[in-house]
């Protein structure tokens, strides 16, 4: 059993192929992630329950409210963690040739899922008590008893999880056969979280900057809470019983008991189905007409193929630069209501173009940003180098169509983005113009920039981002420090605007220079090395 929980271990932490030294990077960022998500959430849970607390019940109400919040993150987390202990054909096609048992192996599974989820769990949920505890004034033995909150909520979090993890597995499997559905339903997902976020960006205006923060702690809306937490069975029968204030604990074992069991025994089904399938699979020779066309049309297809077909770009590019225009006025839009009103608004009457000048660099930095997730040029090629070198189109007509596309559609998102902006009369017309006309400069100095990069990697070495970070950070700051300068000493704003641009474009014109005269060199010395 021991050998088998190391076996799961090395499945799900260190099961790809990446060196140790990206694991390792990739753990302590993860870690790092993890620490700083538990900080924010136990300053929000240690605010809310000091402002709460006078009032009789409603520190518990709001400790079952991010309980049951992360109960949702613990059930997305489990299902992922059960889809790659239970569904991995080559963990399967591994464990059929040595004489393990199905039960064996689907035990293993579990403990070893019950395992990280108690770690997990306790990260998450343990800080919550500590912080309720400390502020109520608990017992001793409280702080003892809740460390075993993990193991129970198990049952109703682990059982979900094994419920709809075969389910999530049909999807997975019909979205990576049907590409036009998974870019389908990457956009709704995308679209869904641009709305939570408007959401939560709109309360964030009312409360702070409008400084309504206080209508969160009134009577009424703790009444309206605790009939909504009311509702979050079986979650808040489980707080209840590690609170004392009801003996609940039957009522949650037998609710999240029986869910547990029907999770078992699909998961158990699922399982025993899926190894069959692996078993006794038999591949299929797919044929396909092919369609003679130009060749410059077929590099065209690829790129665009390579961008909006490749699930690795759907939330690093395609689908961000569908949702661009909308992110980008939800955030234009609050900022500056945030800095036209208050204090702000004050401090700001010195720097009359602070407003305009930030939305432009908002503009710049979302454009480019955005446009990073598309600019591995030669990494997304992998082993089809020597293709783009036999083929009879020439190595600067074919890297221009890899930088064009890209800069194309980046260049259309913007356009579409500014004029949302102008039509949502958010920004002036001169700010439209000159934001349009700065960004896609820009735009096309960070693309040659990323290319010469890409052109300059070395065989078993990582691509070096440093420019290209440089030139989509740095440059929006130091536009904005320019052009605030300039207008604060009385220079129109426009010129100001034509000096940042002059200066963007000076930047760039050495890899505009470069580009045909090193390109091919560049390539072929590339070439030599792959």
């Amino acid at each position: 059993m021991l050998n088998i929980l190391v076996k799961e271990f090395k499945l799900l932490f260190w099961g790809d192929k990446t060196s140790v030294v990206k694991k390792i990077l990739a753990l302590i960022f993860t870690g790092l992630m993890l620490a700083i998500f538990v900080t924010i959430e136990t300053y929000l849970f240690v605010m809310v329950i000091r402002k709460v607390k006078v009032y009789s019940g409603a520190a518990q109400i709001y400790l079952t409210l991010f309980l049951a919040i992360i109960s949702c993150i613990m059930i997305v987390l489990n299902i992922v963690c059960a889809h790659k202990l239970f569904f991995n054909e080559k963990d399967i096609e591994q464990l059929t040739r040595y004489p393990i048992s199905n039960e064996q192996i689907i035990l293993s599974k579990l403990v070893f899922m019950i395992i990280i989820h108690f770690f997990t769990s306790m990260m998450f949920t343990y800080p919550l008590f500590l912080a309720y505890g400390t502020i109520m004034g608990r017992a001793p033995l409280y702080y003892f008893i809740v460390l075993f909150y993990p193991i129970l909520s198990f049952l109703f979090e682990g059982g979900v999880a094994l419920i709809l993890v075969y389910p999530f597995k049909l999807l997975i499997d019909y979205l990576k056969k049907h590409l036009l559905v998974q870019f389908i339903v990457s956009l709704i997902v995308m679209f869904g979280a641009c709305f939570l976020y408007s959401k939560i960006l709109t309360l964030f205006m009312d409360l702070v900057v409008n400084n309504n923060i206080n209508i969160l702690f009134t009577l009424s809306s703790l009444d309206k809470l605790s009939k909504f937490v009311k509702s979050l069975i079986p979650i808040n029968f489980l707080v209840q019983s590690f609170l004392a204030t009801s003996g609940r604990i039957m009522q949650y074992l037998l609710i999240s008991g029986g869910i547990f069991l029907v999770g078992i025994t699909v998961s158990i089904f699922a399982f025993n189905y899926f190894r069959n399938m692996v078993v006794h699979h038999t591949s299929k020779e797919l044929k396909e007409t092919l369609k003679v066309t130009s060749i410059k049309k077929n590099l065209m297809k690829k790129e665009l193929i390579l961008l909006f077909k490749d699930s690795n770009n759907i939330f690093t590019f395609a689908g961000l630069l569908i949702v661009q225009p909308f992110l980008l006025y939800l955030v234009v839009s609050a900022l500056n209501g945030v800095f036209s009103s208050g204090t702000f608004a004050y401090y700001l009457i010195a720097l009359p173009y602070f407003m305009p000048v930030m939305d432009i660099v908002l503009i710049m930095l979302f454009t480019v940003i955005i446009n990073s997730g598309a600019n591995t040029y030669i990494g997304s090629e992998k082993s089809t180098m020597r293709i783009m070198k036999t083929i009879p189109v020439s190595v600067f007509t074919q890297l221009l169509i890899k930088v064009g596309v890209p800069f194309v559609c980046s260049s259309i998102s913007l356009i579409i983005s500014t004029l949302a902006l102008l039509i949502g009369k958010v920004i002036s017309f001169q700010t439209f113009i000159f934001g349009t006309l700065i960004t896609i400069v820009l735009l096309l100095v960070f693309q040659l920039v990323s290319l010469k990069e890409e052109l300059t990697i070395k065989m078993g070495k990582n691509k070096s981002t440093f420019l290209s970070s440089l030139y989509s950070y740095l440059l929006p700051i130091a536009f904005l420090g320019v052009s605030l300068v300039l207008s604060f000493f009385g220079l129109d704003i426009r010129i100001a605007y034509l000096i940042s641009t002059g200066v963007i474009i000076l930047l760039g014109v050495p890899f505009v220079i470069n580009f045909k005269k090193k390109t091919i060199n560049r390539f072929l010395d590339l070439e030599v090395v792959n």
